[in-house]
């Protein structure tokens, strides 16, 4: 089997990619995963929360446009929205540094935030614990319809004549990235290999002679038992300050501690302790009339560089070999401009894109100029 360009990886950044590519012309595009189905590993695994204010203004960036892109998509990308726009509502507490810090971070947004008063937090989000607390809210902002983006970008990628093959692992890139061999003995040669593969692409890449390392880390989920306490308008409810966000999920809460440990993708499993932290945070930061109980506990993958940036263009040290990768657990928000900018590199050889500096893997490696147009 032949291919022009090999996508490593069906989750939300190898989908976002292999779309672009094919949205600007390009053919041979085969996306290949172990997956049986696209968007079953950490894609799958995700809050699905659009929040653009980031303490890192690069990855500010990014999320907005992002978010112009899940409110305004092409015409025929989904047929149905991409965003329940209910709401991000910032918490914190009154004199901490997470107060100053965000009051700072929030005056970009102008009229895209507004502080609310005691009585309209009330109001707006009554299962929030309010003593000496400061709310800030992005009423444009909130959940993403993931099993909708998803399918989009599967869809359109289909219709544009990208190709999946999935079920099979990819063992080795090939030299010069030539091609992948897939685990069944399988060869499918191409010119170049896009490294997607989220938290199991480093493992590739290494073997292939690359020096770029990410670090994958794992996050627990939980989502309650539904609830009449619970009202699905509710907003997103995120705290900084003591790390800890709740959205309504299937009649109840989904909430995390926000937790963020190093984990290698193979022993990816949850540990009870989360569950019961989650719980305990629950418990400080909402408050409910009834008791909130477990009915779904999970442990999500998210991977990072270094800087805690993504990681999108040429490997430095590996011939045809691309990254779009280490979107840091904000891949669902950041997708279209992450995959954008990588079919910029492969298509062109370089981006236009006015932060593809900032994001290209030549960053880890010895200093050269960076090809931006």
């Amino acid at each position: 089997m032949r291919a022009r360009t090999i996508v490593v990886g069906a989750g939300i950044a190898g989908l976002s990619t292999a779309w672009a590519l094919a949205r600007r012309g390009a053919r041979d595009v085969v996306v290949v995963d172990a997956a049986e189905r696209v968007g079953t590993q950490a894609t799958a695994q995700n809050a699905a929360i659009l929040r653009t204010p980031m303490l890192d203004a690069v990855g500010e960036e990014l999320g907005r446009e992002g978010a112009a892109f899940l409110r305004a998509p092409p015409v025929d990308f989904a047929d149905r929205p991409l965003l329940d726009a209910c709401g991000l509502l910032l918490v914190c507490q009154r004199g901490s540094a997470g107060e100053r810090t965000w009051s700072q971070q929030l005056a970009r947004h102008g009229d895209d935030v507004r502080e609310l008063p005691d009585k309209q937090l009330a109001a707006i989000a009554p299962h929030v614990r309010r003593e000496d607390a400061r709310g800030f809210l992005l009423p444009g902002e909130g959940r993403i319809e993931l099993a909708a983006l998803v399918a989009a970008f599967e869809r359109a990628a289909r219709t544009l004549g990208v190709k999946f093959v999935l079920g099979v692992r990819v063992r080795a890139i090939l030299p010069q990235g030539r091609g992948v061999q897939l685990a069944d003995g399988r060869v499918i040669e191409g010119e170049r290999v896009v490294l997607a593969a989220g938290a199991w692409a480093q493992e590739l890449a290494a073997r292939a002679g690359s020096r770029i390392e990410l670090q994958p880390t794992r996050r627990h989920l939980l989502v309650t038992r539904a609830s009449q306490d619970v009202d699905p308008r509710w907003p997103v409810v995120w705290r900084d300050d003591d790390p800890f966000y709740a959205r309504p999920e299937a009649g109840g809460l989904m909430v995390s501690a926000c937790d963020e440990e190093p984990v290698r993708p193979a022993q990816l499993h949850a540990e009870r302790a989360q569950l019961e932290r989650a719980m305990d945070m629950s418990k400080r930061h909402l408050e409910l009339r009834g008791e909130l109980q477990p009915a779904r506990f999970w442990a999500g993958i998210r991977t990072h560089a270094a800087d805690a940036r993504f990681v999108i263009g040429p490997d430095p040290d590996v011939e045809g070999v691309v990254w779009c990768g280490a979107l840091g657990g904000h891949g669902i928000t950041c997708a279209e401009p992450a995959g954008r900018i990588a079919a910029d590199w492969i298509q062109d050889g370089a981006s236009s894109h006015p932060l593809a500096g900032e994001l290209h893997p030549a960053r880890f490696a010895a200093p050269q100029i960076v090809a931006v147009v």
